[in-house]
């Protein structure tokens, strides 16, 4: 299967592309958890700003979804930093503060 080559190609070469595809795999599987090292690690490359804005919304998005509301907000709080007006980071933001 496709996660099962993704990972196996990490041992040849570790690129962005790869972390995006297995994160977006596991959030795809409802296992968020197992998506937040993947989106962790597409941040450790050399990214556009617009790139770094989309991996931190995930890896934020994977942390809200297991959980982790600090984690979730600090990325979110980073990325509208970059982007202000980033609609979707917004209504994280918003949910998460609602749950209180």
């Amino acid at each position: 299967n496709a996660r099962t080559q993704l990972l196996a190609s990490l041992d040849v070469s570790t690129t962005i592309l790869a972390y995006r595809a297995l994160g977006d795999i596991s959030l795809q599987q409802k296992k968020p958890r197992e998506a937040i090292p993947f989106y962790q690690k597409t941040l450790a490359f050399s990214t556009t700003p617009q790139e770094r804005i989309e991996n931190g919304y995930l890896l934020a998005l994977a942390c809200a979804q297991s959980g982790l509301k600090e984690r979730a907000t600090a990325e979110l709080l980073q990325i509208l930093s970059l982007k202000p007006d980033f609609q979707q980071a917004i209504e994280l933001l918003t949910q998460l503060n609602e749950k209180k």
